[in-house]
């Protein structure tokens, strides 16, 4: 069966706007729909097609709330789709891979493939373990506080109706006016390195993260493996010129390191963005899941 979880406050409360658009553009044949505020309570069964339509964050809600409902070890049973009506949509990036309909950037062949899931366990502010899972992307440094001003900030909103781009660099603004560099442990391979400052670390399984920011590789989507990137500390007029370059689309971050682990410690609690949600914490070790979900192709 296709459900379909709409989140209509996507994109600043707009999203609903284009999901009319692509509703008078497309034929599926019977599908069920569900507002994503009641995850609880929208009826799941093996070999649905789930699909998403929001943004990254409403893809990631999904798939966090089927774990919990099923077991990761039962997830497999389902194949999950997304519909692009968020912001910015990191995980269909780029669109020439995505069905186009009504404008909007869609993934919901019949066709599905196995993908790498992260999972991050974690030390949240109250000391208490948790766990996430993501599909796209994550962050430690300047661009996860950006995320949580992006996320959060109410100016931002008002701007996220206007231009989604104005909207990213405001947002990027903010968050490097009171950056102070984090101070972390950080391991791939069980050792830890000396105490070191960064500006940002990405761990990439999609290649695109922050809008149209993008590192030129490509990971492959099912090898068990992320790619991670290493910024490490700069001036603030430095982030500020990656941060023009990268909006170029030029390439700052360099090869990436393969690898199915890291492991990020702290004194200090730090921002920890995965597919645009954001969380703080003391200590972090993700690892990649190889194959552990079905996504549409």
């Amino acid at each position: 069966m296709l459900k379909i979880i709409l989140n209509s406050q996507s994109r600043a409360g707009s999203a609903i706007k284009y999901w009319q658009r692509l509703r008078e553009n497309w034929s599926v044949g019977h599908y069920e729909i569900y507002e994503h505020e009641n995850f609880n309570e929208i009826p799941i069964a093996f070999g649905d097609k789930l699909v998403a339509a929001g943004g990254d964050g409403t893809l990631n809600q999904l798939i966090n709330n089927v774990i919990a409902r099923v077991g990761l070890e039962n997830v497999s049973g389902f194949t999950f789709g997304h519909i692009g009506l968020g912001s910015n949509n990191s995980y269909l990036k780029p669109f020439s891979g995505c069905q186009i309909i009504g404008g909007s950037p869609v993934k919901l062949s019949s066709e599905n493939e196995s993908h790498d899931l992260g999972r991050v366990i974690y030390r949240d502010l109250s000391g208490s373990l948790q766990t996430r899972y993501f599909i796209a992307n994550a962050s430690f440094g300047v661009l996860a506080h950006a995320n949580q001003i992006f996320s959060n900030d109410r100016m931002i909103r008002f701007f996220k109706k206007v231009s989604i781009k104005v909207a990213d660099a405001l947002s990027f603004l903010k968050a490097l006016k009171n950056f102070s560099a984090p101070e972390i442990y950080f391991s791939t391979d069980g050792v830890f390195r000396e105490l070191t400052c960064i500006t940002n670390l990405n761990v990439i399984k999609h290649p695109y993260f922050a809008g149209d920011f993008h590192v030129c590789e490509k990971p492959e989507l099912s090898d068990g493996m992320f790619h991670y990137y290493v910024l490490p500390k700069k001036s603030k007029l430095d982030i500020l010129r990656a941060f023009v370059k990268m909006s170029l689309g030029q390439d700052v971050m360099g090869k990436g390191i393969p690898t199915d682990s890291i492991i990020v410690k702290c004194q200090k609690p730090i921002c920890f963005e995965f597919d645009g949600e954001v969380v703080e914490g003391t200590e972090f070790h993700l690892s990649c899941l190889q194959g552990a979900i079905r996504v549409c192709q």
